[in-house]
């Protein structure tokens, strides 16, 4: 490699700093180093260049060692990959301005390994991992979409930038190809991450399991479901058979089970509970345990209370519903929590649809009764 100022040809990095060859424009050595007129720094700026010189080509090995072994977003080492180039253009012209710039790449790739290495990611309640799904995932597919099947992504507007949203599309083949191809597409023209419905073997092979869940996949079944939508179904289970027992069918019992969907369609649940376990008297008769529990309750409905208050001053809609009361043990189970945790209803959160008008002022007489 020759340029107009300097020769690489030479060999570098030698015992003998100093050497090279004379430009002939500006009466300079290049190569390996610089000749002129002399200094009384000469000695020391000789050292320096020694330790410049070991140092780069040290790093310029080791970087490209890690460039080539590790699957990370290529644009994020693409400056670390160009700077490595250019190590022995350093090395021959003594110029080390670039290791500014090399740092700066060489950070920017630490802080991707750092945050791997130290788990300063998160991982949500279906193993999907953002951060793997985006810098080490989708890069490994990048270059078959782009330079391979070189796909061509029409529509992409019509993805909603926020919200759930479905996308169907057809599959051909055995390996899910196409699928890779969407994922990437939608993360590249949409800013959405695609959380690919993947078949029952990728998610049970020792591989591809762990792999296929941080990179977003899931199943369709209730093992994958949100824990309100697990929650709910178990409740309904129970409220079904309870009411089929009191002998309700058809359209009462449709009516009845229907109550619940406030639930369901509510942008936010609340599940209060109440933990006798936490600071209870524990009494040796019933009677004082029994209103010791009656105690917690109190205690737990007026916290209940006070959190729908304070919904309504932030302009928040609510509604509480007792369901959970009912099914107690169901609640827990499918909540993972201790025996000791009671349910207190549950309250359904979100904004008004449209303006909620103030309440009118009841009658004292009507909320309250004297006793002389």
């Amino acid at each position: 490699m020759k340029g107009p100022e300097f020769d690489l040809s030479q060999p570098l990095g030698g015992p003998r700093w100093g050497e090279g060859r004379r430009d002939a424009r500006s009466g300079r050595m290049v190569g390996e180093g610089f000749l002129g007129d002399t200094t009384g720094s000469d000695a020391a700026a000789t050292e320096i260049g020694r330790i410049v010189d070991r140092f780069l080509t040290s790093m310029r090995s080791s970087i490209g060692q890690v460039v080539d072994v590790l699957p990370i977003d290529a644009e994020v080492l693409a400056p670390v990959r160009d700077l490595a180039r250019t190590v022995d253009t350093m090395l021959a012209t003594g110029d080390v301005s670039a290791l500014a710039g090399l740092a700066d790449a060489v950070n920017a790739a630490g802080e991707l390994l750092a945050t791997r290495i130290t788990g300063g990611y998160e991982v949500d309640e279906f193993g999907f991992d953002e951060h793997f799904h985006t810098h080490v995932w989708l890069p490994l597919w990048r270059p078959l979409f782009e330079h391979w099947f070189r796909v061509e992504v029409i529509g992409a507007e019509n993805i909603p930038a926020e919200g759930a949203g479905l996308i169907v599309s057809n599959h051909a083949g055995v390996l899910p190809l196409d699928g890779m191809m969407t994922t990437v597409a939608v993360h590249d023209h949409a800013g959405r991450a695609l959380r690919l419905l993947a078949a029952d073997l990728a998610m049970t092979l020792p591989v591809s399991a762990p792999l296929a869940r941080r990179a977003g996949a899931t199943l369709a079944c209730t093992a994958d479901a949100p824990p309100r939508t697990r929650l709910l179904d178990a409740l309904r289970a129970d409220w079904e058979r309870d009411l089929r027992a009191d002998g309700h069918t058809g359209d009462v019992l449709a009516r009845r089970l229907a109550r619940g969907d406030l639930l369901r369609t509510s942008p936010e649940l609340i599940v209060p509970f109440v933990d006798d376990a936490a600071g209870a008297h524990d009494y040796p008769d019933a009677r004082r345990a029994a209103c010791e529990e009656t105690m917690f309750t109190v205690a737990g409905g007026a916290a209940v209370q006070s959190l729908l208050v304070a919904l309504a001053a932030r302009g928040l809609g609510s509604c509480w519903v007792g369901s959970t009361i009912f099914a107690a043990d169901t609640t827990r189970r499918e909540l993972g929590l201790p025996s000791t945790w009671r349910p207190l209803g549950a309250v359904a959160v979100g904004y008004p649809a449209e303006p909620v008008p103030p309440r009118e002022p009841r009658p004292a007489g009507d909320a309250y009764m004297s006793v002389e």
